[in-house]
């Protein structure tokens, strides 16, 4: 195992004890059926990648991943809430995500439009914490920058404009700006959560906002990648979808090695931006490369 599946591993970890106490304290508090829902779409086996850039991020700019635990707990609520509703029949009618029947399968839709509803305010709860942070004011940005990631400024309006690609024709430019509101604009968070924790200097928040878009749109490249070279059993999750549906993809459009050859120069971006931390930073140039040839 490398250093980085190692560290991967003990984010695994870390965040889904965290989580797992969250769960905990719902009971009582939240109808079973629909906690169930709710744990059961964040204990369903992930990367947690997210939650990985947030906490070693934090620690690249010195600080200790614990304190961002509760940040990286958000970020990966609100992940999985994008997940049960991608999957809902109205949206990618999914049946499978991370090897699992998806959340409408295994309980219903209702139950799971509530589910996810419940994930995302419950991660914009979690922010709102004293625990999380002891500054009001960096509270309040990390519940801005996280409404901004994750609604029609972002996630959401990337969802729409992916819903409607199936109908008309986007060209290289415009699937780009579709994927870093769908995809990036989260990882974007994800890394610039650590700078507002850290208090950096906005360039520097810039730069962690700029590695972030990279490494996203180097990560849809690859998730389009493994959707035409996969199977659902290594990816856990339907494969061919994009193509069923007529989308539009970095692949359709530059073929297998031409999206290779983009999330490469992607990846290059972001390992520049890691070199003015010197060998601090291996960790997170592990990471970046995992990107490039991840296979789920």
């Amino acid at each position: 195992m490398t250093n980085f599946e190692e560290a991967l591993t003990k984010t695994r970890q870390q965040v889904d004890t965290y989580l797992q106490s969250l769960i905990h304290a719902w009971q009582g508090r939240i109808p079973v059926r629909l906690s169930s829902a709710m744990a059961y779409s964040l204990m369903t086996p992930g990367k947690r990648f997210r939650p990985f850039l947030t906490l070693n991020f934090v620690e690249l700019l010195g600080g200790v991943s614990h304190q961002a635990l509760p940040v990286a707990a958000a970020i990966e609520m609100v992940h999985c809430y994008s997940l049960i509703h991608d999957d809902l029949p109205a949206m990618d009618n999914a049946s499978l995500r991370r090897g699992q029947p998806t959340v409408h399968v295994k309980f219903d839709e209702a139950t799971a439009l509530l589910a996810g509803n419940s994930l995302l305010t419950e991660g914009l709860y979690l922010l709102s914490d004293t625990k999380t942070h002891s500054n009001p004011q960096t509270r309040l940005e990390l519940i801005q920058g996280l409404l901004e990631a994750s609604g029609g400024k972002g996630m959401m309006g990337g969802q729409m404009l992916d819903m409607e690609s199936s109908t008309k024709f986007y060209s290289l430019s415009e699937i780009e700006h579709l994927q870093n509101l769908k995809t990036g604009a989260m990882i974007a968070f994800s890394c610039a959560a650590a700078g507002l924790i850290m208090h950096v200097q906005s360039s520097l928040l810039k730069n962690l906002e700029k590695y972030g878009y990279n490494l996203g749109l180097a990560y849809q490249i690859r998730d389009d990648l493994m959707d035409v070279e996969s199977t659902a059993l290594v990816v856990g999750k339907p494969v061919g979808q994009n193509q069923q549906a007529q989308k539009p993809t970095f692949v359709s459009l530059l073929g297998v090695e031409g999206a290779r050859k983009k999330a490469e120069d992607l990846v290059e971006e972001c390992l520049s931006l890691l070199e003015s931390f010197g060998p601090k930073s291996d960790l997170l140039r592990s990471a970046t490369l995992f990107v490039l040839h991840r296979a789920f």
